[in-house]
């Protein structure tokens, strides 16, 4: 009798000792949608899930029809509210990924904040936190905020907060172990990945190509992503740029496979909020040399003279330097596409995100 007893109460604190997380972030499993904060979320609810007794709450809202909308701002609303309180008062930690004091604050309310772990989207997560709750002690008081960049750490610092802590973007990608690159009589090929608007800069990479032709250096691009509705993406294509449509790099390995062909990836993002880019990881995996704007974080994360180039925001002549200082040494794509590859491992997912977790336990 006495060891069914010591049984029971061995499996009841198994079941105990798996800690129960409630995670808040918009993922929107439900919908076909991509963008750099849905990816994310999507990795971290996999990955708590996974390790952990989860409870998920989707904070993305998609307007659809009128009486869609409708629902979602009343009885949804409603109901979402409902179950953040219920779950947040039985978790034993609650992760917020949304650079939003909202559901902080709902959680304050009901004495949950310190077991709160805000993971800030973006370049400017201290700047829209402070917006919201412009008080140092009321940001300390969360069991951490969590961004990604050691310069991010010190801006949360300089206002007071301490109990920020870097955390760099991660993904789940594929384990490639050696590099590829084929030269072919189009030259050099380059490839942009992410949304194609003005303000990641698609415009600068798309007339560097362009001129670069004209003066007889040959490449190529293959743009990928949504294109943005007010860019004319039609009237920039001819046979040296294309549009290679959308990719998915979330739920399959198959959309890699394409881009192994290519030779350099692109960044030349001068986007205001931007953060620790996802498809910068995404390019070290596949062991590609990157050229970037010294923009925001991108210096932090791309090796100069490693695992890329780097070159002053918005200045098309110097990105023309760059591209053609690979087209003229392609030996280069290999040396830091090597540097990329190896780098790439420091942001694999189980690896960051074990990182975070062991110190809850």
């Amino acid at each position: 009798m006495l060891t069914i007893l010591f049984s029971v109460a061995d499996v009841l604190k198994e079941v105990r000792d798996v800690m129960r997380v409630l995670f808040l972030g918009a993922y929107g499993d439900k919908y076909d949608i991509i963008g750099g904060e849905i990816v994310k979320n999507r990795i971290i609810k996999s990955y708590l899930e996974k390790h952990y007794k989860t409870k998920s709450i989707d904070l993305y809202w998609e307007r659809g029809n009128i009486l869609h909308y409708i629902w979602n701002i009343t009885v949804g609303r409603i109901t979402k509210i409902i179950k953040i309180i219920i779950f947040g008062l039985m978790a034993d930690k609650i992760v917020v990924s949304r650079t939003d004091a909202t559901y902080v604050k709902l959680l304050s309310f009901f004495s949950c904040k310190k077991k709160i772990a805000l993971f800030g989207i973006g370049g400017r997560v201290s700047t829209l936190l402070f917006e919201q709750v412009n008080d140092p002690s009321y940001w300390n008081e969360l069991h951490g905020i969590y961004v990604e960049s050691e310069k991010m750490v010190s801006e949360f610092q300089s206002m007071g907060v301490l109990n920020a802590k870097y955390v760099p973007n991660f993904k789940v990608v594929p384990e490639y172990t050696d590099t590829y690159f084929k030269d072919t009589k189009d030259g050099l090929k380059i490839f942009y990945a992410g949304r194609i608007c003005i303000e990641k800069g698609c415009d600068d990479l798309i007339y560097a190509v362009d001129n670069l032709n004209k003066k007889g250096i040959k490449c190529h691009l293959n743009l990928y992503g949504v294109v943005d509705e007010k860019f004319e993406i039609e009237e920039y294509l001819n046979e040296n740029i294309e549009y290679k449509g959308k990719l998915n790099l979330i739920n399959s390995f198959d959309d890699y496979e394409k881009l192994r062909e290519e030779d350099v990836f692109v960044f030349p993002t001068k986007w205001v909020a931007e953060g620790f880019a996802g498809v910068l990881i995404d390019a070290m995996a596949l062991g590609k040399p990157i050229i970037a704007t010294r923009h925001n974080v991108n210096d932090q994360i791309v090796d100069e003279g490693k695992t890329g180039l780097l070159f002053k925001t918005g200045d098309i002549e110097e990105l023309e330097n760059l591209i053609q200082k690979f087209c003229d040494n392609r030996s280069l794509l290999e040396l830091y596409g090597r540097e990329s590859l190896l780098k790439s491992k420091n942001y694999d997912v189980n690896r960051v995100m074990k990182r975070v977790f062991e110190e809850w336990k």
